[in-house]
C-alpha cells in the first residue's frame, strides 16, 4: 500500500486560451494537489533462459482529483472536483525466442485501466479524463553478433480515451503504429541507428461533443476531426571521438 501527494506546476494555476479550439481557460488560485492512496500486489517472475513476466494489480482511491470545472468565477478551469477510483492491470516482460530465432526476443508492455468518479457537473458517474486505455506495445529486436547488427520491429496497439471539458466531451483515439529499426557498429566504431516510424501511416481522430451551457445542459453541436502522420525516417550516428 503506498499514499501519495500529486504535484503542481505554475501552468496548473494560470489562464490559458486555444485558437484552434476556440477556448478560454480560467486560473484557478485555489488549486491543491491531489492525493492516492494506492493498493496494489506484484508478481514477478524469471526463467533461466532470460524470459520473464512482471504482473501488478491496483485500485487507487484518489481525492480532491483535478478536472475542468465552472470555478467560482464562472470561467471554466482546472478544480479539486471530489474523490475516484481508478483500478487496472499492468504487465511487462521480455520472451527469448531461441533457438527458433537466435538472438531474437519479444519484449510486451501492457497497461488496462478504468476509472470511475462523480461528476460534479451532470450528477453522474463517469470515466477521469486522461485515461488512456489499452495501452499495448509489443517490440521485437534481433541481434546478429557476428554480423555487429540488429533489427526489429514494434507495434503500439490503438488506444482511446476521453477529455472532460466543463461544456464539451472531447474522445480522442490514436490508431495503430508499426516501428522498424536496424542498427550497426561496423562503419567506424560508431553506432549507427536507421529508424522508420509510422509506417503505412498513424491515423488521428477526435470527437467534440458541446453542450450548452455545461455537459448538464443540452447537446448543441458535435465536430470530427481526423489527421493522419505520414511515415518519418530518422538516422542516428553515435560514438565516442
Amino acid at each position: 500500500a503506498r499514499r501519495s501527494v500529486g504535484q503542481l506546476d505554475f501552468s496548473d494555476f494560470a489562464a490559458s486560451a486555444s485558437a484552434s479550439d476556440d477556448r478560454f481557460l480560467g486560473g484557478n488560485p485555489e488549486l491543491g494537489p491531489d492525493q492516492t492512496s494506492r493498493l496494489f500486489a506484484i508478481i514477478d517472475m524469471r526463467s533461466k533462459e532470460r524470459g520473464a513476466l512482471n504482473l501488478e494489480l491496483f485500485h487507487e482511491w484518489r481525492d480532491d482529483v483535478l478536472e475542468q470545472i465552472v470555478l467560482p468565477s464562472g470561467a471554466q478551469g482546472f478544480g479539486n472536483a471530489g474523490a475516484a477510483r481508478v483500478w487496472g492491470v499492468t504487465a511487462s516482460g521480455p520472451l527469448p525466442l531461441e533457438p527458433i530465432v537466435p538472438g531474437g526476443q519479444i519484449e510486451v508492455q501492457a497497461d488496462i485501466l478504468a476509472s470511475a468518479f462523480d461528476d460534479p457537473i451532470t450528477q453522474r458517474e463517469r470515466s477521469l479524463s486522461n485515461i488512456d486505455t489499452p495501452k499495448i506495445t509489443v517490440d521485437f529486436r534481433q541481434d546478429l553478433t557476428d554480423l555487429n547488427l540488429a533489427w526489429g520491429l514494434s507495434y503500439d496497439a490503438p488506444s482511446k480515451g476521453p477529455f472532460f471539458f466543463a461544456d464539451e466531451i472531447s474522445r480522442n483515439r490514436d490508431g495503430e503504429k508499426w516501428t522498424a529499426f536496424i542498427e550497426t557498429t561496423r562503419f567506424f566504431g560508431a553506432k549507427t541507428n536507421l529508424e522508420l516510424s509510422a509506417i503505412g501511416d498513424q491515423e488521428f481522430s477526435r470527437e467534440r461533443i458541446f453542450f450548452t451551457p455545461d455537459r448538464s445542459g443540452d447537446l448543441s453541436g458535435s465536430e470530427t476531426i481526423d489527421t493522419y502522420r505520414g511515415i518519418v525516417a530518422t538516422l542516428t550516428i553515435s560514438g565516442q571521438f
